[in-house]
């Protein structure tokens, strides 16, 4: 996941590339740049293992939030309980960093990752926040002033409209590449949608500001629309941790929920998200 500018290093680690209510069973819909993907797949032995050999298999995609490589909350990611919870092998193949576009490359054109979405009994994909408009590394609406604080008013109805479409056509692939792989197979998809960080943000100046609020809360609405959408017509879940982080207008800060860096989940988070999933099964 990543950030403009000047939260950017924050956001990305570096750029290195590299994620309110208590959860119920009622917030679960039943029916969140540029990838670093160097060697990601020749090191998927040493992905955490959450069961026996013989138990079933989770394959979690993404990005830095999905990713159980090095948590900002130096805390057990989201992936890693799930799949404890439901005595599954996990494959953590989630990149930090990744958009819907280096996803849907990702399952296009590495064989490993492609093998593993062919076998895997559960598929877990968190996806979005790299793709909301004032993240994008390509920056469509030219919403980074010179010093990189975004400027909000730029996150307007066309520009989010326009990043919107592309994200839905990119997801609408990724999925119809994981159907085409999985040749009809029985699997359970869980798509966990954007939570917003933005509000209350108090690390980043340009985000906790008024001005941040309308555009940031319009911006995830739209996604989490086309994500649940899109989990129905692929006979996919929808997994609504934005309700649960934001409440149930998608209205409240998600600081409680949040790591430090206000952006990852914490401990308090990272069970939540686990419990939705298990919610969702």
């Amino acid at each position: 996941m990543q950030r403009p500018r000047l939260a950017r290093a924050r956001f990305q680690f570096v750029v290195v590339r590299w994620a309110a209510c208590i959860v119920s069973a009622a917030f679960v819909a039943a029916g969140c740049g540029g990838s670093n993907q160097t060697n990601r797949s020749s090191s998927a032995a040493s992905s955490a293992t959450a069961a026996s050999a013989s138990a079933g298999s989770l394959l979690a995609l993404g990005d830095s939030i999905a990713s159980t490589a090095n948590p900002p909350c130096q805390c057990t990611a989201f992936a890693a309980l799930f799949a404890h919870r439901i005595s599954a092998r996990l494959n953590d193949q989630a990149i930090s960093g990744t958009q819907a576009r280096d996803l849907l490359k990702q399952l296009k054109s590495d064989d490993f990752v492609r093998q593993l979405v062919g076998k895997a009994d559960d598929i877990v994909i968190d996806m979005g926040v790299n793709d909301l408009p004032w993240n994008r590394s390509d920056d469509p609406c030219s919403v980074l002033s010179p010093s990189g604080v975004v400027r909000w008013a730029r996150v307007d109805e066309s520009c989010i409209r326009g990043v919107a479409r592309q994200f839905e056509h990119t997801m609408d692939a990724v999925l119809n590449q994981i159907d085409t792989l999985r040749t009809n197979k029985p699997t359970i998809l869980r798509l966990t949608n954007v939570y917003n960080s933005v509000i209350g943000d108090a690390v980043d100046a340009s985000y906790d500001s008024r001005a941040a609020v309308k555009p940031s809360e319009a911006a995830v609405a739209r996604f989490d629309a086309i994500q649940c959408r899109l989990a129905a017509e692929h006979r996919g879940r929808c997994v609504d941790v934005d309700r649960a982080f934001n409440g149930p207008r998608g209205a409240q800060p998600a600081q409680r929920f949040l790591a430090p860096d206000h952006l990852h989940p914490n401990a308090r988070g990272q069970e939540v998200i686990a419990n939705l999933l298990f919610e969702a099964r």
